[in-house]
């Protein structure tokens, strides 16, 4: 008595088995030949649309601290590209442009704003080595703030704190007034 039937239609069954696994594989590889042109694509993108949210973050962040420098009192252009140079260099960024206006800073008036632009091709900041998408592309970093230089008033009359006293001491004594 025979359980398993004839050793012919065992080996039958057998090689039906794998061919089926064959085209399984075979459907596997095509898939994977289809899928994978679609997924570097978006690795690579992501990679590269990555670097160019964080370079234009330090762009950004070089510019508001030259900015900051640039609306004090006596800042110099030459002291705004200094900073400006540190924070590119931190960020191993070594190819961008600085553009201050007024250009020197300190001949802002009082409240007038004061730009510092900090620009850089993306195409010497990738980390890819041909960006694919933005490839040509200049990623800019701009800070406006208003100057705190001398005021109009305070430079036509000389000082600027006394100007400052008469208005307060006409502020209290209207308050003990109203009392």
């Amino acid at each position: 008595m025979r359980l398993h039937g004839s050793s012919s239609e065992l080996e039958n069954k057998m090689d039906k088995r794998v061919m089926l696994k064959n085209r399984r594989i075979g459907a596997s590889v095509v898939e994977f030949a289809v899928v994978l042109p679609l997924f570097v694509t978006l690795v690579l993108g992501g990679i590269e649309l990555g670097r160019a949210m964080l370079v234009r973050h330090t762009l950004e962040e070089a510019a508001r601290a030259g900015c900051r420098l640039a609306v004090a009192s006596g800042g110099t252009t030459d002291e705004v590209k200094s900073i400006v140079a540190t924070a590119m260099n931190i960020a191993s960024i070594s190819e961008y442009t600085v553009k201050v206006d007024p250009d020197p800073p300190s001949t802002a008036t009082n409240k007038t704003p004061v730009t510092v632009t900090v620009s850089a091709l993306y195409d010497k900041t990738s980390w890819l080595p041909v960006p694919a998408y933005l490839g040509g592309k200049t990623i800019v970093g701009r800070c406006v703030m208003p100057s705190e230089g001398a005021s109009e008033e305070s430079s036509s009359s000389g000082s600027g704190s006394g100007s400052k006293s008469k208005s307060k001491s006409k502020k209290s004594k209207s308050k003990s007034k109203k009392k």
